[in-house]
């Protein structure tokens, strides 16, 4: 589904806009893809998900593939990004 025209000139305004359109991530997703950074975005997405979490358990399955997929040392989608070293690097402690 395309977005509006409306939405679309909002993207060139602020990430936030672009990021609250599913369209837009799709875009985004696939540009990021092309500058090898996607692994950025789905982390993103996935740490937006886990922060609406309510279940404690649900909290920890979530987690734990966080950093199984994209923070641990060989992690599929690894990223290089300061605030991911430092989540590995406390769980190792």
């Amino acid at each position: 589904m395309l977005a509006p025209a409306d939405d679309v000139l909002a993207w060139g305004e602020s990430l936030d806009h672009l990021l609250l359109c599913q369209t837009g991530q799709l875009v985004f997703k696939d540009f990021l893809r092309t500058e090898y950074s996607e692994e950025n975005l789905l982390f993103w997405l996935a740490c937006e998900d886990y922060v609406k979490i309510t279940s404690e358990t649900d909290m920890k399955v979530a987690a734990n593939r966080i950093y199984t997929e994209f923070v641990q040392v060989d992690a599929p989608r690894q990223s290089q990004s300061k605030a991911e070293r430092l989540v590995c690097q406390r769980k190792q402690r």
